[in-house]
């Protein structure tokens, strides 16, 4: 894409869906949607850089980004000015560096960046190797490269020709708000039901006639999404479940499409299609473009959607997911911190917060994970709060600071590099339950109503939209293959003397790649598992360790010789 610019040189996955506008004194790149009724008509471009040609102050452009409602990255440049920002979400990301040359450059990917930069494996960070090794993503705006910077939700930065590039936040997920809060439970039931409407009308709006598709599973989510547009009276929807033919969540998922009358399509993923697809050049140029440095690409239903792109059904449309349902509504808060006044004393909460922190998201290689040095790793995410101005550490407050850990972390970073395969492949996509205002609605929600998702299942429940909620639960689940079931048998009576956790381990080396249902085991084959004798947690363990391979790296983050 062009650069007009002297001392910014920008470099963009075009395919990716950005668009372009000049007026020969500035320009604007922007990628995403927006639900703002200003910026609604097919010049919005235009308005919006009218915008940005009028700052003069700091202050009113964090006003202008902050106002933009939905999902999406831009950049802005005039001779005196250069302004990047991702979305609350950071739905879509950007890395920024200097160069030799004293210019800025920034991208959406790694590749252009590191052949501008000529940055070799001499310039990974260590440090940063080995987050991504232990987790599948790097604290805070570190990147795998020391010169390399991503963004954080919610942030963006400027770059002036004499200045150095700074820093700001315009948002902040706050999910402490809750703690302010104690309202009736019917209080939050009303709203959360009517926000949930709100957002999904806002994404029937924004689709513009397009067609919408869901990827439809067992869970919660994806049902939320769609009951709910059939509660809307929604009909240009198709959905479609993926993986081992006979899977339990396909069953159901195919039970709750039939109840609400709409189409739903099963696209079989076996070890033999999943791995001819993953070396289809296609399939190995999204790897390339999603690669933000910062995360291991997913890979959850790529091989899916190169299949669902040559399908009548599906063409021209736009994939709406459940992500990321069960986070925000309180389903990955940690037992340990669900009970405040069973933690005893402030200490033991700070205790119990890096514990639960470490072992949900520090555990790839469990075996790594007991070679490393937790203190600094402690001081990096004390100072990831800080940066928040979160507020100080209390037992009642200790599972928001979690949240807002594995937000800016893992969901910001891992999970919503999903959304690079839609595009990809050339699907539209929307996330409305990462919407702005449906954010805010679960920042007010206190503890007593998250936990164990109580407001969030019992609504839906009473509700009961579509008639899937009271009928089609709880969703039945089984072990696929049926072969596979006599084998786990037999294991499960050799290890029992040894007590579960010898059984787990035996069961993710032998039995784990077989039972994969979605296939992300098939990167790897069978006798890479079952021959490696150090523990793994899942197969984002494996495409971790391919991913860190691609950048000249060992599985543990240390340089290949």
């Amino acid at each position: 894409m062009p650069n007009i610019m002297g001392y910014t040189s920008i470099y963009l996955a075009e395919s990716f869906g950005w668009s372009h506008h000049d007026n020969n004194s500035s320009q604007l790149f922007f990628k995403g949607h927006l639900h703002n009724t200003a910026y609604k008509s097919k010049n919005f471009l235009a308005q919006l850089m009218d915008h940005f040609d009028q700052i003069s102050e700091q202050s009113n452009l964090a006003k202008i980004i902050d106002q933009l409602d939905g999902h999406f990255a831009l950049i802005y440049q005039r001779k005196d000015l250069t302004v990047a920002s991702v979305d609350r979400v950071r739905s879509i990301p950007l890395l920024y560096a200097k160069s030799d040359e004293d210019k800025w450059v920034i991208s959406d990917h790694a590749a252009p960046i590191l052949k501008h930069l000529k940055l070799a494996s001499d310039d990974i960070s260590k440090n940063a190797a080995l987050e991504i090794a232990v987790s599948g993503f790097c604290i805070g705006t570190k990147t795998l490269y020391q010169n390399i910077t991503g963004f954080l939700p919610g942030e963006y930065i400027t770059i002036s020709p004499k200045e150095e590039v700074l820093r700001f936040k315009y948002h902040q997920f706050s999910p402490w708000k809750g703690e302010q809060n104690r309202g009736e439970i019917q209080d939050y039931k009303h709203t959360l039901l009517s926000q949930t409407l709100k957002v999904l009308q806002k994404t029937i709006d924004s689709a513009k006639g397009r067609k919408i598709l869901v990827p439809l599973s067992a869970g919660m989510d994806s049902r939320v999404i769609i009951s709910g547009f059939k509660e809307l009276g929604f009909s240009n929807l198709e959905c479609f479940s993926y993986g081992r033919k006979g899977n339990h969540e396909s069953y159901t998922a195919k039970k709750i499409a039939d109840k609400l009358g709409y189409n739903w399509h099963f696209l079989p993923t076996t070890t033999a299609n999943f791995r001819q697809i993953r070396n289809t050049k296609s399939y190995q140029e999204y790897l390339k473009k999603s690669d933000s440095l910062i995360s291991t690409p997913v890979e959850q239903d790529v091989v899916t959607l190169h299949m669902m792109k040559d399908c009548d059904w599906a063409r021209n449309g736009i994939v709406v997911n459940g992500q990321t349902g069960d986070f925000i509504s309180g389903n990955h808060i940690p037992k340990a911190l669900q009970t405040p006044s069973d933690l005893g004393s402030t200490q033991e909460a700070k205790n119990q917060l890096f514990s639960s922190i470490f072992s949900k998201h520090f555990g790839l290689w469990p075996s790594l994970f007991e070679k490393l040095e937790k203190q600094d790793f402690i001081k990096q995410i004390n100072a990831e709060l800080i940066e928040a101005n979160a507020p100080d550490l209390t037992k009642e407050n200790a599972y928001s600071l979690y949240e807002y850990y594995e937000f800016v972390n893992r969901q910001a970073k891992y999970v919503l590099g999903n959304q690079r395969g839609y595009e990809h492949y050339g699907f539209g996509w929307r996330l409305p339950l990462w919407d702005s205002e449906f954010i805010e609605f679960w920042e007010s929600v206190p503890l007593e109503y998250k936990v164990n998702q109580n407001l969030y299942k019992n609504s839906m429940i009473e509700a009961n939209w579509g008639g899937v909620w009271n009928s089609l639960l709880p969703a039945p689940t089984w072990v696929t293959p049926s072969y596979i079931r006599p084998l786990r048998f037999l294991g499960k009576a050799f290890c029992s003397p040894f007590g579960k956790p010898a059984w787990h381990r035996f069961e993710n080396r032998f039995f784990a790649h077989s039972m994969d249902s979605l296939r992300k085991y098939a990167a790897v084959s069978w006798w890479d598992v079952a021959s490696t004798s150090r523990p793994h947690r899942n197969a984002i363990s494996w495409l971790t360790s391919l991913y860190l391979k691609s950048h000249n790296l060992n599985w543990d983050g240390s340089p290949k010789n």
